[in-house]
């Protein structure tokens, strides 16, 4: 009996599937690849800040990221309630247009808010207790924390409303489009690290870099999405 040859076998089978089964084996291929490599990088960059920064700065690192994790789910759901509606308007007729002033409403709505948070947290910034989040005696480092939290708030807050393009592609079945990105927010966001830590900067600079990078390549993301379904963001009702 022979056995078969598995990267052949695999090659014919996705050749003779329909564009709907190729589109989502190569995508779900993206995918994987991509969340290998988002595990690898991840790794690779807590190996390389536990080696060039101190126990406490580390430490904030870790702060940091831990209450960004928090925010990032701050859309209360929206964001997947948003994609399910937009799968729904596909198959609808008329449904581009319904389609382009759900996504369109969401993003303007978070972004209205986020902007109004971003004011509120500069304008107080003096009365919010930031150094008591900070469990260290250094306070060089603690007044560090502090720049970083008022600076990370504002880029998350952003990311929120500008980065919601960057899911709805699978809404699309554009999975291999959202690994792209997924896999560029990663490296760019890796090399942003490795770039501020080979030129000793603080960890100021390299956190607020970081997220930086992510905004960036978030909002790329959004207007990519926009430009492939050629829609008017100026006019909604």
């Amino acid at each position: 009996m022979k056995t078969l040859d598995q990267p052949r076998y695999l090659y014919t089978l996705i050749k003779g599937s329909g564009d709907r089964t190729k589109n989502l084996i190569l995508g779900s291929g993206m995918m994987a690849i991509s969340n290998l490599v988002i595990i690898v990088t991840r790794i690779g960059l807590i190996s390389l800040l536990t080696r060039i920064y101190t126990k406490d700065e580390f430490g904030l690192w870790v702060s940091i990221t831990a209450i960004t994790a928090v925010m990032t789910s701050s859309d209360f759901g929206i964001g997947y309630a948003l994609r399910n509606k937009l799968v729904e308007c596909r198959v609808k007729e008329n449904g581009d247009n319904k389609a382009r002033e759900y996504f369109l409403s969401v993003i303007y709505f978070f972004l209205t808010i986020a902007i109004i948070i971003s004011f509120l947290l500069f304008f107080f910034r003096n009365h919010i207790p930031y150094d008591h989040l900070f469990k260290t005696n250094n306070l060089s480092l603690k007044t560090q924390g502090r720049t970083i939290l008022l600076g990370i708030q504002t880029l998350l807050l952003l990311s929120i409303p500008v980065g919601i393009g960057s899911t709805m592609f699978f809404a699309y079945q554009e999975n291999k489009i959202a690994a792209s990105f997924n896999l560029a927010i990663s490296i760019l966001g890796s090399l942003s690290i490795v770039i501020t830590t080979l030129l000793h900067q603080s960890i100021a600079v390299t956190t607020v870099l970081y997220f930086l990078t992510n905004l960036i390549c978030v909002t790329a993301s959004t207007l990519y999405f926009i430009y492939r379904r050629k829609w008017n963001i100026f006019h909604i009702n």
